[in-house]
């Protein structure tokens, strides 16, 4: 009888903008010793989530794409599972306001 004990873990992270907002992302996962194929996800709140992965470095790339403005932003790194990261991405969250005038 044998008994196997494998250092896992999830993969967590957190794609925000510029302003520590969440952002949905695609998300493209890599595993350096190949381990693991290349995984390409996306998340509509922002976050990534790979459970019970073998504790090492995981490259994680998050893309943004806005179809009103036309316009992408791309971030990366090199993330471990254990512990909740933040991928940031260069946009900047844009609030629109519409302003009603009273008319006498």
């Amino acid at each position: 009888r044998f008994t196997l004990q494998l250092d896992v873990n999830d993969l967590l992270v957190q794609a925000v903008d510029s302003g520590g907002a969440p952002i949905a992302a695609n998300f493209t996962v890599i595993d350096p010793r190949g381990v693991l194929p290349e995984l390409v996800l996306y998340s509509s709140s922002g976050f990534l989530n790979l459970t019970q992965l073998v504790v090492g470095d995981y490259y994680v790339r998050a893309r943004s794409c806005s179809p009103i403005f036309k316009v992408c932003a791309e971030g990366s790194g090199v993330f471990q599972p254990g512990q909740v990261s933040t991928l940031r991405l260069p946009l900047r969250s844009i609030i629109f306001s519409h302003l009603l005038e009273e008319w006498n």
